[in-house]
């Protein structure tokens, strides 16, 4: 009779927990669905705001000129730090291009990177390549943008 007692109630407990086993799973999978309704919602958020975002460099404005050496300046406008990797101008004969900043430098928001450019020959343009990353995403790839000076 106490084994039957024992046994029935084992029989209760055991369906007990079954309930409240099915009951965390459905709670489980409705959390997952949320995580990935979060998930998404987030992803959009990231999309709109890279959309929408200033470029992370203004263009190069000439800063001043003498004896045709132009100074050159290109700002930082991303809104965060940058760690500017090189500067580089395409080789060419129509001008010397010159930029002082060491490797890896940090450019602050709102800073600009200056250059000099003399011009050897009349009406010459040049293209400048800055390699850079966001100074918090060094992990991250390097990224390119190219700028045209004007005269």
């Amino acid at each position: 009779m106490v084994a039957t007692i024992i046994a029935a109630a084992a029989v209760i407990f055991a369906g007990f927990s079954i309930f409240v086993a099915s009951a965390a799973n459905r709670r489980a999978d409705d959390a997952n669905t949320i995580a990935d309704e979060a998930k998404g919602i987030a992803q959009d958020a990231l999309d709109h705001q890279r959309q929408y975002a200033p470029a992370p460099w203004g263009q190069a404005e000439l800063h001043s000129e003498a004896n045709h050496r132009y100074i050159y300046r290109i700002a930082n406008s991303s809104g965060r730090k940058i760690l500017l990797k090189s500067l580089t101008a395409e080789a060419d004969t129509g001008y010397e291009f010159e930029y002082e900043l060491p490797a890896d430098a940090v450019i602050e928001y709102g800073d600009a990177v200056p250059f000099r450019i003399t011009y050897y020959l009349p009406l010459r343009t040049a293209q400048v390549r800055l390699r850079w990353q966001f100074a918090d995403e060094t992990s991250g790839a390097v990224e390119e943008t190219v700028r045209t000076t004007s005269k």
